[in-house]
């Protein structure tokens, strides 16, 4: 008695394969779009947080306070005004994510000793799936953050 053994797949193994190689590449594709989002997130968040902090600090301290964005450089600078002259408080870079824009006048957003604002900015910040703006309102010094959305 004679086997008949070929060698080779069956149509069934190779649609079952190709089904888990699709199945794990979207998993894989899933979780780096939301790395990316995530990123992009924390960026907003921590110039959220830095803008607040030199509104509150020209309140506190009763002098001017400005955010200067860098646009080449991708980053931007925390500084107050000291006898008549800016000094550097805190310098960001951005990782991973690219300072895109800005509306401020001369790039710049500052904040009065009663923690308002002379005009009102825009801030765009972006990776390579995602961007998101941030607004500060004239006056008040609101500053938002909008949704994320993709390109």
């Amino acid at each position: 008695m004679k086997l008949n053994c070929e060698k080779g797949f069956t149509l069934v193994e190779l649609v079952i394969g190709m089904s888990i190689v699709v199945i794990l590449s979207s998993v894989a594709m899933f979780s780096f779009s939301s790395v990316e989002r995530r990123q992009l997130h924390l960026a907003a968040t921590e110039l959220k947080l830095n803008l607040r902090k030199a509104q509150s600090m020209a309140m506190h301290e009763s002098t001017n306070y400005s955010i200067v964005f860098l646009v080449q450089e991708n980053s931007y600078v925390m500084r107050r005004m000291e006898n008549g002259r800016h000094v550097s408080i805190k310098q960001v870079h951005f990782e991973n994510v690219t300072l895109n824009n800005t509306t401020a006048v001369g790039s710049i957003v500052s904040f009065t000793p009663r923690g308002t604002t002379g005009s009102a900015s825009t801030i765009t910040l972006q990776n390579n799936s995602y961007s998101v703006n941030l607004t500060i309102s004239l006056g008040a010094g609101r500053i938002l953050i909008h949704d994320i959305i993709p390109k």
